[in-house]
C-alpha cells in the first residue's frame, strides 16, 4: 500500500488554508526541512511530511510572538550630531590651489 500524497494546494488546506500559511513558506520550510516528494516537477508531501509541517508552523508561531513584542519595544536612540572635522593648519609642504580662470573658459570656445 503506497502512502497518500497531497499536492502543495491540498497541504496548505490540511494546514489552516491560504490565511494560515502561504505557498512560500510552505515549499520555504520544506526545502529547509528537507523534506517533499517530487513527482516529475510538482512537489507532493506525505502525511508524515505534513506532520512535520504542522510541527514546524506550531514552533514559528511560538517563536514569533516574543520577537515581535521586542521589536515594538526597542527604540532607537537619536543620533548624534557630528561637528566638522576642523581645517588642519598650512604647513610649508601644503601647496595652495587656486582657481586658473583664464584656463577654464578656454575649453569652452574654439578660439
Amino acid at each position: 500500500m503506497t502512502p497518500q500524497v497531497f499536492s502543495v494546494t491540498q497541504a496548505i488546506e490540511l494546514l489552516g488554508g491560504k490565511e494560515v500559511v502561504t505557498e512560500y513558506w510552505l515549499k520555504k520550510t520544506a526545502r529547509r526541512l528537507g523534506i517533499g516528494t517530487r513527482f516529475g516537477r510538482t512537489l507532493c508531501f506525505t502525511e508524515a511530511q505534513i506532520k512535520q509541517l504542522i510541527d514546524a508552523h506550531a514552533l514559528e508561531a511560538k517563536q514569533l510572538k516574543p520577537q515581535q513584542q521586542e521589536r515594538a519595544k526597542q527604540q532607537r536612540a537619536p543620533k548624534a550630531k557630528a561637528t566638522p572635522a576642523p581645517i588642519p593648519a598650512a604647513s610649508g609642504n601644503v601647496t595652495r590651489l587656486q582657481a586658473r580662470p583664464d584656463r577654464a573658459r578656454s575649453y569652452g570656445s574654439a578660439s
